[in-house]
């Protein structure tokens, strides 16, 4: 095991606020819902999995995105610093939510990154409410044995256990497709 010098970590890692431009809790149809803003940018919204919820994003993904992007950081209905409300949810009532969080902070358009459960919430988004997804990244999501109308028609299994993700390029113009991979990054330009 290596020995870290603290006083060199500081010295190679750039001095980064964790504090974001904006943050609180806003009503969004029958709950109040916690976000977070960093950076400045086109936005992107980061959509986290089930029982996530915005600090598990970490503070080096979102500060590197803020570079770039204006990050917008939310905790699910049910999960994190938002309204716990007795469930169960539904994919339709989160995406819906989303979209109320967009409405209350002013947002019209954004990208969309959503990881597990999120993936499927920023799905849903995209089929309900396409002109307010700019574009969209679906991360690792549960194996899904029919992917139903997101299987591209050329596309041959999409049942390999853990390693079926669903990735929309643009919900504007270009279908979503089924992909295998073990791994995948979206880097947006």
């Amino acid at each position: 095991m290596d020995l870290i010098d603290v006083p060199l970590v500081k010295a190679v890692l750039p001095a980064r606020t964790r504090e974001p431009n904006s943050a609180g809790r806003v009503p969004v149809g029958d709950i109040e819902m916690y976000y977070e803003i960093h950076g400045r940018g086109k936005p992107l919204l980061l959509i986290m999995g089930l029982r996530g919820h915005s600090l598990d994003w970490g503070w080096i993904l979102p500060q590197k995105l803020a570079d770039r992007y204006e990050v917008i950081l939310f905790d699910n209905r049910g999960a994190g610093r938002s309204d716990q409300p007795a469930g169960p949810f539904a994919i339709e009532q989160m995406a819906r939510d989303t979209v109320g969080l967009m409405d209350t902070i002013g947002i019209d358009r954004a990208r969309v990154f959503g990881g597990s459960m999120g993936g499927m919430i920023a799905l849903q988004m995209a089929l309900d409410y396409p002109k307010r997804v700019d574009k969209l990244c679906s991360g690792p999501q549960p194996p899904v044995e029919d992917p139903g109308p997101f299987r591209h028609p050329k596309s041959r299994s999409t049942s390999t256990p853990g390693r079926t993700f669903l990735l929309m390029i643009s919900c504007c113009g270009q279908e979503p497709y089924a992909i295998r991979k073990s791994s995948l990054m979206l880097i947006w330009t």
